[in-house]
């Protein structure tokens, strides 16, 4: 439905279209590809403020026919199967829930190195941390990923891992239980004490 070839690299966004998310950058990223000739093309999926702003930009750097804004998608499982690659662009995150489903499904990732990402991400291990507000850093990233496939293989399989390991949905609850459990117990004690 993209239309995109084998030969192309699909990249991809998922989350709020708003300045904060850095998308700019990224369309800056894959403005610099596409002058080196390299067939990439763009994923967005998501809605925000600033949709309409990046689409005019887009347009405005010759990239409409490279650039897919599909708004907001319920189910973004059925899109990432065809990512070949992900890009988080953010000048500013927390733990991004859209990073930890894309490396749970095997992408290789190129994040800015800002908020909670780089307790996600060890660069060069499962994943790429850049500098934020870098277009250029993004598209060397994703050129280096494209370009070196050991290093694509391994990213890939160093994400999922981390997702398994450290990032899992039992692990969580049980943080979060363990959480509610410390609060009610230093509740009842302080009330006890009175």
């Amino acid at each position: 439905s993209l239309n995109v070839t084998d030969e192309e690299c699909l990249i991809g966004f998922i989350g709020r279209l708003s300045h904060e998310k850095g998308i700019q950058y990224l369309l800056g990223a894959i403005s610099l590809l596409r002058k080196e000739n390299v067939p990439v093309k763009l994923l967005v999926l998501g809605d925000g403020p600033q949709m309409e702003e990046f689409i005019l930009r887009s347009r405005e750097e010759g990239l409409d026919d490279v650039c897919h804004f599909m708004g907001f998608q319920a189910d973004i499982h059925c899109w990432i199967p065809a990512l070949d690659i992900f890009v988080l662009p953010s000048l500013t995150e927390g733990t991004p829930m859209a990073l930890l489903e894309v490396m749970s499904h095997g992408k290789p990732v190129v994040a800015t190195n800002v908020g909670g990402i780089p307790e996600i991400i060890q660069s060069g291990i499962n994943g790429v941390l850049v500098p934020a507000r870098d277009a250029q850093a993004i598209g060397s990233s994703i050129l280096k990923i494209l370009d070196d496939g050991v290093l694509r293989r391994s990213l890939i399989e160093e994400s999922q891992e981390t997702v398994r390991s450290k990032f899992n949905l039992n692990d969580w609850m049980d943080a979060i239980c363990g959480i509610y459990t410390d609060v009610i117990g230093v509740g009842a004690g302080n009330i006890n004490s009175k």
